[in-house]
């Protein structure tokens, strides 16, 4: 049962289910899987960490709404669908990062910044999608935004979308597309097992452990 005597830390994952990732997909749903059971392995979780999980493809949908770790009876199997649309789950992560976090204070939670964990292995198809990402930046809520690419992912792109440039991941290129999800995977959990229970953490700082499955996009890279 989460604690209204240490702040909630709601996490989402966003992940890309495009056409593209019909090689990984069968690695996300165990990636997931494996997630929430340590989760609930760690005792941590159940006082501080709500989960949500958000697919997208044309368009988005929220697969598991935000939920407290100990209270998520069924987690969904994520399936590929069609093109790499970056602005509805931009927008979908804004409306409902507003949604939870209202829902959560008005209940007597005190809450931390959100975190987002996105994972792509394309390109936005969208031309607009920087309009919707401004809006997500510019909200109430704005979550603290970490952005792994695989595959044809442009590590351009991972820049923008990251929170700060030292956000944006790129697996190497003569890496698995399995080797690098699963890596996604460890760097999440990682993340979950470093979170303090104290309330003088201050969550919005982001430290994740990366090996050399994924880089940090250089800082000079070409953002057009």
């Amino acid at each position: 049962m989460i604690s209204k005597a240490t702040p909630i830390v709601p996490i989402y994952l966003v992940i890309d289910v495009s056409y593209s990732m019909i090689v990984g997909i069968t690695k996300v749903n165990e990636v997931i899987v494996s997630t929430v059971g340590l989760l609930n392995a760690e005792s941590f979780a159940a006082d501080r960490v709500c989960l949500s999980i958000i697919s997208f493809s044309d368009g988005a949908n929220i697969d598991l709404p935000l939920t407290p770790v100990d209270q998520i009876e069924v987690l969904p199997t994520l399936g590929v669908e069609g093109g790499t649309s970056y602005g509805p789950v931009l927008r979908t992560l804004r409306e409902t990062a507003v949604i939870d976090v209202e829902h959560l204070k008005q209940g007597g939670y005190r809450v931390a910044r959100p975190v987002a964990f996105f994972l792509t292995d394309g390109q936005p198809s969208d031309g607009s999608w920087l309009v919707d990402l401004k809006a997500l930046v510019d909200s109430k809520y704005y979550p603290t935004l970490l952005a792994f690419g695989i595959g044809d992912a442009d590590p351009a792109v991972l820049v923008q979308l990251a929170s700060r440039p030292e956000l944006a991941f790129m697996a190497q290129q003569q890496i698995d597309v399995d080797v690098a999800i699963a890596n996604y995977g460890k760097i999440l959990q990682d993340y979950f097992r470093s979170l303090s229970r104290s309330t003088e953490t201050n969550t919005t700082e982001v430290a994740v452990s990366i090996d050399p499955v994924f880089n940090v996009v250089p800082s000079g890279v070409e953002i057009t």
